[in-house]
């Protein structure tokens, strides 16, 4: 869970820091190029607010899903980007000016899968904490108002 987080806070933070300097690099990217006004103050917004929700027990799996949901986006941006485009630029509106695209997609991928992960765990602790709580209630030992 850490690492998502300042993952999070390491790709959005500079972006914050810069959002015209961004929103030029975005503007140079293939198929997203034309809204790159929005997505420069949406997307580090976006990345900041999954980094906080994961820091917050109750809201943990709200931030899982949004952090799954924006790294599945990226896997797809950057594999169909390699696929397809005729025109790729450097990877400075990445997380790092010098990974590659083809690096890049197989972090965010790999990213993906234990984000992944990350989920089916908490659904894994949430529904034994729920078995736990509902044996304790269910219990025969437990007194009874006499009703």
């Amino acid at each position: 869970m850490i690492g998502l987080i300042l993952l999070w806070l390491f790709a959005g933070i500079p972006k914050v820091m810069d959002i015209p300097s961004f929103s030029t690099q975005l503007k140079r990217m293939p198929y997203i190029g034309w809204m790159h006004s929005f997505i420069a103050v949406i997307l580090p917004i976006l990345m900041l607010a999954i980094a906080v929700l994961l820091a917050i027990p109750k809201l943990k799996l709200y931030g899982l899903y949004l952090s799954a949901g924006l790294l599945c986006c990226f896997t797809i941006y950057i594999a169909w980007t390699l696929l397809f485009s005729d025109h790729i630029p450097c990877s400075c509106a990445g997380i790092h000016a010098d990974i590659l695209w083809k690096d890049h997609v197989f972090i965010t991928a790999i990213g993906l899968v234990l984000n992944t992960l990350a989920i089916w765990l908490e659904w894994k602790n949430i529904e034994n904490l729920t078995h736990k709580y509902n044996k304790t209630l269910l219990r025969n030992d437990t007194p009874h108002l006499g009703i």
